[in-house]
């Protein structure tokens, strides 16, 4: 018996002795090119494991090394000419290595960390000169961020309101090259410079939508109750400093006798040296067109309806009306393609962020007795800290002059482009919208107004 044990011990180390490893069989029968790309492949798999094990450590700085260098790496091949960004025309997607790749390596990096990559990316935008010659690798960095915010990667501990205002210096930045670009054409150009001329200001088209869906597409992300209102109040803060520039724009051009109707007017910005560039991102009416857009594209992503919100755990507060205060001067504004802006942000605001109780007619006394009665019946453990701000917060809204001064610009808005229809229509809608979401408290400030117009 031991011997049987032995040779079947035997018998076994002879079989795996003449049993040969997993063999590939392109090695054995393909061609040299199989050969070739068998091996190619192997590289890439090794380089692949390399790679997530830079990634998957969770060292802060070592990752935002690593997507720095990945960032010049695809710099560096778009400078060839490759193009590692592409977007399928039928659902509007991105795709592409570059994209596949951001999107595996945000993955990999521990959830703590992730948000390294995107500010990682935002920095390297700063940092690429915003030039005619450079446009192809700020549409592939902003495409890759623009995956990555749109994603349902979890990006916690991120920043959202130095992203955004990084992104609007973007912008701030494309206004000037394209304003720049503007004024160098001469008209002894020939017809192939017309040409790329005119393919240059397609793609600061395309970056320019790039960016202010980027800056929307924050709201997919939503980590404080207050986070959408923030946002949207930075946006609103910056329209507000050219609010100077826009009113004399348009004494400009009332003198001149336009009426201010013209669609493709710009507004003529005067600014003063105490200004500084942060209060100038949106002083162009191009910069206001493009800030209402942004607004309009953060209250869709933000809403439930849309089913694209970021933390669905996170009980988000609506945005007040108090962001909108002392904006109402838009409706006067000599470009006709921001007043409609105006109003369609309002609108999507009415939509999304008004209550079915916002058209109870509310009466100062009886609601300051209501919170204080609350503010009675509320538990220990909520802090006293929260209460003030509470009972400040509902003193701020009593103090709300908004819809009245909304009222006032729509009054002076339909005197000013009576001969308009297109402007009559859109005030007239204005005004159905407030009645139909605040109800009474819209009347109120209607009813007077109209009169006055009749």
């Amino acid at each position: 018996e031991p011997e049987r044990l032995h040779r079947r011990t035997s018998i076994a180390t002879v079989r795996t002795a003449e049993t040969t490893g997993d063999t590939n069989p392109l090695a054995l029968s393909g061609t040299a090119l199989d050969v070739d790309n068998l091996a190619e492949e192997e590289t890439g798999i090794l380089a692949t494991k390399c790679l997530k094990s830079i990634f998957i450590v969770p060292n802060r700085a070592q990752v935002y090394g690593a997507t720095n260098a990945l960032l010049k790496f695809v710099s560096a091949r778009i400078a060839e000419g490759e193009t590692p960004v592409t977007v399928d025309r039928g659902s509007g997607r991105d795709s592409g290595w570059a994209i596949q790749l951001y999107d595996i390596i945000s993955r990999w990096t521990p959830v703590q960390d992730r948000y390294v990559i995107l500010l990682a990316t935002l920095d390297m935008l700063n940092k690429t000169p915003m030039r005619v010659e450079s446009l192809p690798q700020h549409l592939a960095f902003t495409a890759m961020m623009q995956s990555l915010l749109r994603s349902d990667v979890n990006l916690i501990g991120l920043s959202v309101m130095d992203v955004l205002l990084g992104l609007v210096k973007q912008i701030k930045k494309l206004f000037q090259l394209h304003n720049g670009s503007g004024h160098d054409s001469s008209q002894s150009e020939e017809k192939t410079e017309m040409e790329l001329d005119s393919a240059t200001r397609t793609q600061q088209n395309e970056l320019l939508e790039r960016l202010e869906d980027c800056t929307s597409d924050l709201a997919n992300h939503v980590y404080y109750a207050d986070q959408v209102s923030d946002m949207i109040a930075a946006l609103v803060g910056r329209i507000k400093h050219s609010r100077a520039a826009s009113v004399a724009s348009l004494a400009h051009l009332m003198e001149k006798g336009d009426g201010g109707a013209d669609a493709n007017a710009a507004s003529v910005v005067d600014l003063s040296g105490s200004q500084t560039l942060q209060e100038t991102y949106f002083a162009h009416s191009s910069g206001r067109l493009s800030a209402l857009k942004i607004i309009k594209a953060i209250l869709l992503v933000a809403s439930p309806k849309t089913g694209l919100s970021g933390n669905m755990d996170l009980t988000r507060n609506r945005v007040p009306i108090q962001v909108w205060e002392g904006t109402q001067w838009l409706l006067r504004d000599p470009n006709g393609n921001v007043r409609k802006a105006y109003v369609d942000a309002l609108s999507v605001w009415l939509d999304r962020e008004i209550a079915y109780t916002d058209l109870i007619a509310t009466d100062d006394a009886i609601v300051s007795h209501r919170n204080s009665k609350i503010g009675r019946d509320v538990s220990g453990a909520r802090r006293a800290v929260s209460n003030t701000s509470n009972r400040e917060r509902h003193h701020k809204v009593h103090r709300c002059q908004f819809l009245p001064l909304l009222h006032l610009a729509i009054y002076d808005s339909a005197l000013q482009f009576v001969d308009y229809d297109n402007d009559i229509v859109l005030l007239h809608s204005l005004l159905t919208k407030l009645v139909f979401k605040l109800g009474v408290n819209a009347t109120r400030c209607g009813i007077p107004m109209v009169y006055r117009l009749q």
